[in-house]
C-alpha cells in the first residue's frame, strides 16, 4: 500500500474508533455499543465513497450500497474489514460488571483489537 493510502485507512480507523493514530496498537479495547450505534455508521458513510477507491467494494461486503439494508451491523462489519486489511483482528470479549438485583450477572461487552501474526512457511528444495 501507499503511504496515502495507509494515511486515509488510518484516518478512517481512528474516527471509527475515536482514537489518536499513535493509540492504534495490539490489545486496544473498544466499546461494542459504539461499534453497533446507527449514528456512527452515518458519520462514517462519507469515508465509504474514499475507501472504495482503495479497496474492491466485490470483496468487502460492508461496502455494498445494500449494506445498511441487509446487514445488521453495517458499522461493525465495515470497521472489521479494513481492520483486516490493515493487519489487525477483532475479537468480541465480555467481562463480568456484577449482578442485578434478582442476582442475574451482568456483562459488560467490548471488543478487542489484535495485530494479526503473519505466518510464513519456509519451503525446503
Amino acid at each position: 500500500m501507499e503511504l496515502t493510502t495507509e494515511n486515509e485507512l488510518l484516518t478512517f480507523v481512528c474516527v471509527a474508533l475515536n482514537i489518536q493514530p499513535h493509540e492504534l496498537q495490539d490489545g486496544i479495547i473498544i466499546p461494542r455499543d459504539m461499534l453497533l450505534s446507527s449514528e456512527k455508521y452515518e458519520q462514517l458513510k462519507p469515508s465509504i465513497v474514499r475507501l472504495k477507491k482503495i479497496f474492491s467494494s466485490k470483496c468487502m461486503t460492508s461496502m455494498h450500497a445494500s449494506a445498511e439494508c441487509n446487514q445488521k451491523w453495517p458499522c461493525l462489519n465495515l470497521v472489521r474489514q479494513v481492520l483486516k486489511r490493515m493487519g489487525y483482528d477483532i475479537q468480541p470479549e465480555r467481562r463480568c460488571a456484577g449482578r442485578d438485583q434478582d442476582g442475574k450477572k451482568l456483562f459488560e461487552r467490548f471488543f478487542k483489537v489484535n495485530k494479526i501474526e503473519k505466518k510464513f512457511t519456509v519451503v525446503e528444495e
